[in-house]
């Protein structure tokens, strides 16, 4: 019984050392706050560079039916322009309120993804 407790702490003490001398091998290559800074920039850098310029998300603005039926069914006027949107979808019920347009792809070729209502306008929560 003697002999199987030495055995244990005998274990139990090395594998302690062991623990103790890995923690120590790791302190010293621990990376240095400034360089996680750098890297961090250079990866968000890259990351912007391969962006495509005129990718667009959102638009913003009203959306009324088309006054012209061959450019689409829909139009998103806002102060800057008037954009054409074709679609199958029915968004009659977002006619002539402000709206949020999500799409994928460049303002002269994009793929609409959703319409939906845009319930703050300069900041504040539109109330009907």
């Amino acid at each position: 019984m003697i002999k199987k407790n030495l055995i244990y702490i005998i274990l139990t003490g090395a594998v302690a050392i062991i623990l103790i001398w890995l923690s120590q091998g790791n302190r010293n290559q621990a990376p240095e706050f400034e360089s996680l800074i750098e890297e961090n920039t250079e990866n968000n850098t890259a990351s912007k560079e391969k962006e495509p310029i005129n990718t667009l998300n959102t638009l913003e603005g009203v959306l009324w039916s088309s006054d012209d039926g061959a450019k689409g069914n829909l139009m998103l006027v806002n102060s800057n322009t008037t954009i054409y949107l074709k679609t199958s979808r029915d968004f009659s019920n977002l006619v002539g309120k402000n709206v949020i347009i999500s799409m994928d792809g460049a303002l002269d070729n994009f793929t609409l993804l959703n319409i939906e209502e845009n319930l703050t306008k300069g900041g504040f929560i539109q109330v009907n």
